[in-house]
């Protein structure tokens, strides 16, 4: 069974928020080779600077390992080429385990 994940991602602004979000979608392709599926990422109405994906990751995997791969890997930060990681404030991760009923598993 995957393994899901809640990522709240915490900009210093909207305009930040926007490129990091462009960043998140030009990789999604990438994080398929670690066993990572992006389901979705959002812009919260109420939380301007704040960016929310739902990632899931293979049964083959542990997420922790897997990130911490994918982020040490020089593909990602290549794509982050020109945005200023010092927009990042942080980054809420909230794991997440598919209810019965769920039609995402």
């Amino acid at each position: 069974m995957r393994t899901y994940q809640l990522l709240t991602y915490h900009l210093r602004t909207p305009k930040a928020a926007k490129a990091y979000g462009q960043i998140l979608a030009d990789h999604m392709e990438g994080l398929r080779f670690y066993g990572i599926e992006t389901h979705g990422v959002y812009a919260s109405p109420s939380q301007h600077n704040a960016l929310i994906a739902l990632v899931s990751y293979s049964s083959e995997v542990t997420p922790e390992i897997t990130v911490t791969e994918y982020l040490d890997g020089a593909k990602l930060w290549a794509q982050r080429a020109g945005f200023d990681l010092n927009q990042i404030i942080r980054a809420d991760v909230m794991l997440l385990n598919p209810f019965s009923l769920s039609l995402v598993h």
